[in-house]
């Protein structure tokens, strides 16, 4: 009876092990969720910073009887804005503007203006006159 009882507890021993396969795959998990939790915290701490606006012409082309002039706006500050007015004034006299609905931090967006006749980028001038807080 002592070696079956012995066999049989070596037997649970056995079964009640846990595979090398299933503590790697757990420690990879538990790597991947800590390196989420830690990040989403860097961005909820670190990048509170004000909004911070660049813009960039594109590009410049006749659009039908218009000239489009298609601009890249960067927002490189750390907080998303929304209603964002950007104005482009030419040779000081023609301006045109419009409005960004929303615009996340780190991110970018393409406008394009349009005028009547055709413009150099020299000749443009690109302004950021408001935004709200979403």
């Amino acid at each position: 009876m002592n070696e079956s009882a012995s066999s049989s507890e070596s037997r649970n021993e056995t079964q009640d092990r846990i595979p090398i396969g299933e503590w790697i795959v757990a420690a990879i998990g538990a790597v991947l969720v800590g390196g989420t939790f830690c990040f989403l915290g860097y961005r909820a701490v670190a990048e509170q910073g004000p909004p911070w606006f660049t813009a960039e012409i594109e590009q410049m082309e006749a659009a039908g009887n218009n000239h489009a002039v298609s601009v890249i706006v960067h927002n490189q500050g750390g907080r998303p804005v929304s209603d964002l007015v950007v104005r482009a004034t030419r040779n000081g006299q023609d301006e045109r503007e419009l409005t960004i609905n929303y615009l996340p931090s780190h991110s970018e967006r393409r406008v394009t203006f349009l005028f009547d006749t055709p413009t150099a980028a020299n000749q443009l001038e690109l302004a950021f006159t408001s935004y709200n807080d979403p």
